[in-house]
């Protein structure tokens, strides 16, 4: 049985346990970019030079390298949304795509092997789960439930959380990593403080040992 932790909200920095460096998103260029700094909030450095909105920082297990998610079209307002998730050295080397897809790819995080990521997309019957192996690029679909997103791998390997959309909620679901025994957490929505109000759940991480959860929750008005 797993532990469930709530939280109100997140910061967009991401740290990582193999090394002392914290990445973030910043316009400080006057445009959105990845930088990496030690955790002393020394040695600013950008690792990024496009001017594409960005999102979904994610580091490696090994914290050699990091995932992030550009709006390819955020530049042109008459172009409709194209994310893709690209991989880049923590230096700011090696940068590359690696879905190359015209569906929006997102909300990715990695196998604690680095050979995996998860990633939520569009490119089948709405937003689905898919599993990639980085070196083959080889692409496995592992949910069919028809929206779910915000995936995250277990520490040990052996799951993965994610948030799935259904039935006007969103609640919080495990699988196994081969998208086998897909079930909730959290089963049903819970009334919020006021009347006309529902809590929805979302955006689970992993506790480093595997035991705990933590969500966010999120109180939405109901109309009468």
């Amino acid at each position: 049985m797993y532990k469930l932790w709530i939280v109100t909200g997140f910061f967009l920095i991401v740290s990582t346990f193999a090394v002392a460096d914290i990445a973030f998103l910043s316009d400080r260029d006057g445009k959105s970019n990845v930088y990496v700094m030690n955790d002393d909030g020394s040695n600013v450095r950008q690792i990024t030079h496009t001017p594409f909105s960005k999102g979904n920082l994610r580091w490696a297990p090994d914290g050699q390298q990091l995932l992030y998610a550009p709006d390819l079209h955020s530049e042109d307002h008459r172009r409709q949304q194209q994310i893709d998730i690209f991989l880049i050295n923590a230096d700011g080397t090696g940068e590359r795509n690696l879905t190359q897809h015209p569906a929006l790819d997102t909300t990715s995080c990695w196998s604690p092997d680095g050979k995996y990521i998860v990633f939520s997309s569009t490119r089948g019957e709405g937003w689905e789960l898919y599993r990639m192996e980085i070196a083959t690029r080889e692409v496995r679909q592992l949910t069919r439930l028809g929206f779910a997103s915000a995936p995250d791998w277990s520490p040990d390997g052996r799951s993965i959380v994610f948030t799935h959309h259904s039935q006007g909620g969103r609640y919080i679901y495990t699988m196994n990593t081969d998208g086998k025994n897909a079930r909730p957490l959290l089963r049903r929505l819970r009334k919020g403080r006021f009347g006309t109000s529902i809590i929805m759940s979302g955006f689970p991480k992993w506790s480093p040992d595997s035991q705990y959860i933590l969500y966010r929750e999120v109180e939405y008005l109901v109309n009468k």
